[in-house]
């Protein structure tokens, strides 16, 4: 299956509105500094078009929870924020998920504040679409077997302390919540 087979089952059909919301720590990098990094893939590797938004990454963040329930409000998201400190984060190490279609090239990203903070989000109600939660920050949607010539290769790290997330609801609008 296709990832924009994929995203359209995840749409409801009569409203075109994601059926879950998502939390997503939202990564203060130099946006001239990530365009470089992009810019070392061939658009010949990347799966899909701009047009449909799968094949490269333009707003850096590590999601700290995807599958949250409709009914979980701002003022809920807010409530597990407020126990949250601001985080170092440290990318070096670039690897990838592989299926059936496609190739998601990613740094890893290892932090125990991270699964801490994906642990309170989870007492929200939402619905577990992985089994484990595996911190990373998606770089780009490749075509099949392209990923791994990128590994080992590129040679970027950032490193950035977060104060910011993201709390992209599932009609569609997005709240920012400050990490103090």
């Amino acid at each position: 299956m296709k990832l924009t087979e994929i995203y359209k089952e995840m749409l409801t059909e009569e409203n075109h509105k994601l059926e879950f919301g998502c939390a997503m720590l939202m990564l203060p990098i130099n946006k001239d500094s990530w365009k470089k990094l992009l810019d070392e893939i061939s658009p010949d590797d990347l799966y899909g078009t701009k047009e449909e938004g799968f094949n490269v990454e333009t707003e850096p963040h590590i999601t700290l929870l995807f599958g949250l329930h409709k009914n979980v409000s701002d003022e809920d998201v807010q409530e597990i924020v407020k126990k949250m400190k601001p985080i170092n984060i440290s990318m070096k190490t670039i690897t990838c998920f592989e299926n059936d279609d496609y190739d998601v090239l990613k740094f890893d990203v290892k932090s125990s504040d991270l699964k801490k903070y994906h642990d309170l989000l989870a007492e929200l109600p939402h619905t577990d679409t992985y089994s484990e939660y595996k911190p990373h920050s998606t770089i780009a949607y490749l075509n099949k077997g392209k990923a791994k010539k990128y590994i080992g290769h590129l040679n970027h790290s950032f490193k950035c302390q977060c104060f910011d997330i993201e709390y992209s609801k599932p009609e569609d609008s997005k709240k920012m919540f400050k990490i103090n």
